[in-house]
């Protein structure tokens, strides 16, 4: 149905110095080269046929290759139910009624609406094939008139009101198990970053999980890479659509207990968190470690290990800000460890969310955690109980070792001037400080 697009594919600027198309021409090429690349050279030709001379036998042909495109496009967003073939050239064609009813469906319009009466009027089968050996050759001015009126309505439906890619998808993502060889046919639709978002943030079945991850589209290397915007400051931070959808399908499998797909997950996202580049480095992307975060908080937690804290260490580390991936760790992944009494993972954690970074400016130096204080402090407050009841005595081990490396940085740091008490009475500086919290809330 599709054609992966391939590497002899034509710009629109190429083929304007072979043959010259219109601006509506322009469009439509292009619309149908985001289907694949034959339906668009099918096109392409078409006009092609009609700016030739002396083609006796350009009715036929300008038939032939409208109803190849025609028939696609219908097929694709009303897949036939009934079918004959051709006895001619053994192609498939369609009853009158069938016909007209697959146009309704596809447009999803009554059958006495203008467009669809337009496009029932066509019928190109009608003059694909010779009518007569010993007549004349057709009026080419019929067919003429019938591809002027082809056109009308592929400009339409590749436009923006009917937006014939999106209905290809929806017909696409109506397959709850796709057929084989099924993503390799649609592959040239979802180069589109627009088409590939609204394909994958759709996409609902879990058992597309398998010919995704078979077609490498969860390959470490596609983690898509920051990059400077052009003509002012700053970075954009792309997203990589591919993993809204494993969201999705990790939360439908804690649900089902499919240990098979949580198992497809967990491979992928650990391909993911591994993954160095020549130059031995991670890839730095603050959203796709925050889609691997959330996956990660609706495994079950027998399938965390320290391969996942090192990850989580790096992503804290990320130059981009941890903002939102510091609140969804200290808000739901921690909370979850602590109910399901992961301690170990607890403690490893603590480690890493209880390091601190060092500040030098002209006032002196300043000790911060390694997530915002605000989100440290909210932490230490709603689940300093918890971690005490579990891990209290290892877990204030761990906050007297950071003590201990400030002081040997700075002895007066953790002084009476910096904490007057641990009782909650008024304080000289921040209560949400470094010193403050893990003085006075691991106390």
């Amino acid at each position: 149905m599709f054609i992966k697009n391939g590497s002899n594919r034509k710009s629109v600027i190429e083929i304007k110095k072979e043959t010259v198309l219109t601006d509506k021409q322009n469009s439509i090429y292009s619309g149908l080269s985001n289907i694949g690349e034959e339906i668009a050279s099918f096109y392409l030709d078409g006009i092609k046929i009609i700016n030739s001379e002396n083609l006796a036998t350009k009715s036929y042909l300008l038939a032939h290759i409208g109803r190849e495109i025609e028939g696609e496009i219908r097929g694709i967003l009303a897949p036939p139910k009934k079918s004959k073939k051709c006895k001619t050239c053994n192609q498939i064609i369609h009853e009158e009624d069938e016909h007209i009813n697959s146009i309704c469906e596809a447009l999803n319009l009554n059958i006495d609406h203008p467009l669809v009466k337009k496009w029932h009027k066509l019928k190109f089968f009608r003059f694909a094939h010779r009518h007569g050996g010993f007549k004349e050759p057709r009026d080419e001015s019929i067919i003429l008139e019938k591809w002027r009126d082809f056109e009308d309505i592929l400009g339409l439906l590749l436009g923006s009101y009917y937006n014939l890619i999106i209905r290809v998808l929806d017909q696409v993502l109506k397959n709850e198990d796709p057929p084989k060889g099924y993503l390799k046919k649609i592959s040239n639709l979802l180069k589109k970053d627009a088409f590939r978002n609204y394909f994958f943030n759709n996409l609902k079945s879990k058992f597309w999980l398998k010919y995704l991850k078979d077609y490498k589209y969860f390959s470490p290397h596609k983690n898509p890479i920051p990059y400077e915007l052009s003509g002012r400051e700053g970075y954009k931070t792309p997203y990589w659509p591919e993993l809204k959808y494993l969201e999705k399908i990790a939360v439908e499998s804690l649900k089902e207990e499919d240990k098979e797909i949580e198992k497809d997950i967990l491979e992928i996202i650990n391909k993911i968190i591994s993954y160095k580049n020549k130059d031995n480095k991670r890839i730095d992307n603050s959203r796709t470690d925050l889609s691997i975060l959330k996956i990660l908080c609706t495994l079950p937690t027998n399938n965390i290990n320290d391969l996942h804290l090192i990850f989580i260490e790096e992503a804290l580390n990320t130059r981009w800000g941890n903002h939102l991936f510091a609140r969804t760790l200290c808000e739901e992944f921690i909370p979850k460890l602590i109910k399901d009494q992961a301690k170990a993972l607890i403690l490893g954690l603590l480690e890493i969310i209880l390091s601190f970074m060092e500040e030098r400016d002209k006032l002196g130096r300043e000790y911060k955690t390694i997530i915002e204080e605000y989100i440290f402090n909210d932490f230490l407050d709603k689940n300093k109980e918890g971690i005490a009841d579990l891990c209290g005595e290892e877990a204030s081990g761990i906050g007297i070792k950071r003590i201990e490396e400030i002081i040997d940085k700075d002895e007066f740091e953790f002084d009476i001037h910096s904490i007057w008490t641990i009782k909650d009475e008024e304080q000289p500086r921040s209560t949400d400080s470094y010193e403050y919290q893990i003085v006075v809330n691991g106390k």
